[in-house]
């Protein structure tokens, strides 16, 4: 059996005071129903492992928080209640390995729908918690920093129409074989037709351990990379993994055994 890369990828609650340590990533997506109506759904994946030191959870409940192009808080959104799967056997196809028995991966779905008539410039819905995985490497104090995820409505100066936003086709692997080469499709549907095209990028920071729920409006800053990473180079690869624009299929060769943070 091979070595396993343990491979996390970040795609683009409650009040609690405790240190977190439980986060690996997530993304929030939003469908249009007509009437201004719009349902959001946010994915959140969390350790389930040893790893997750705290023994942390899905929170019950948490807030969404609507902003103006201009960087206006509007109104926050309490999401609650979420629906969650324990998530095995993802390993891309390889059948060169099996799962460690301590891995575990746990994804949890919240929705809401929110009424957001059309406004120039549109609007900015984002959801921030602390904090990450300690395991990860490619970070510094993984467990002190958090994550923002964030969606843009386009305003009506852009769009007229219902717009939905895409949706990616598959969840992430929960694991790689180290030395094989990567073939991964992270690829994404748009119900609209839209021109989709992929880039490798930096995730953005959320939240802190002493401040696990903190809200802050944007601009959003990103997360900070340990030496010898950074958003082209999100883990140790030979060759260096790179993202088809035209059809977000991921390529290349991991050489390093770790959990790593990918955007």
């Amino acid at each position: 059996m091979k070595n396993i890369l343990l491979f996390v990828l970040l795609f683009s609650l409650g009040n609690l005071k405790s240190l977190a340590t439980h986060l690996i990533g997530g993304e929030m997506t939003y469908t249009c129903l007509g009437n201004d109506l719009y349902e959001i759904s946010l994915v959140i994946y969390v350790d389930c492992g040893p790893s997750n030191t705290t023994g942390t959870s899905f929170d019950q409940s948490g807030i969404i928080t609507v902003y103006n192009s201009s960087n206006q808080e509007l109104q926050q959104i309490t999401i609650s209640d979420p629906s969650s799967t324990l998530l095995s056997d993802q390993t891309a196809g390889n059948d060169c390995l099996e799962l460690p028995s301590d891995l575990c991966i746990e994804q949890g779905v919240y929705t809401t729908i929110v009424e957001l008539p059309p406004i120039q410039g549109g609007y900015q819905i984002a959801y921030q918690r602390c904090c990450r995985n300690p395991s990860i490497i490619n970070v510094p104090s993984p467990g002190d920093i958090g994550s923002t995820f964030v969606i843009y409505i386009p305003g009506s100066e852009v769009i007229s129409d219902c717009n939905s936003s895409p949706v990616f086709n598959n969840y992430p692997p929960l694991a790689l074989c180290l030395g094989d080469e990567v073939n991964l499709d992270l690829s994404a549907f748009d119900s609209d037709g839209d021109s989709l095209v992929y880039e490798l990028t930096t995730p953005l920071l959320g939240a802190n351990d002493l401040n696990p729920t903190e809200i802050t409006p944007p601009p959003f800053n990103p997360i900070p990379w340990q030496a010898g990473y950074s958003d082209t180079y999100p883990l140790d690869s030979n060759p260096s993994v790179e993202i088809n624009t035209q059809s977000g299929i991921l390529t290349g060769t991991p050489i390093f055994m770790g959990m790593f943070i990918v955007g």
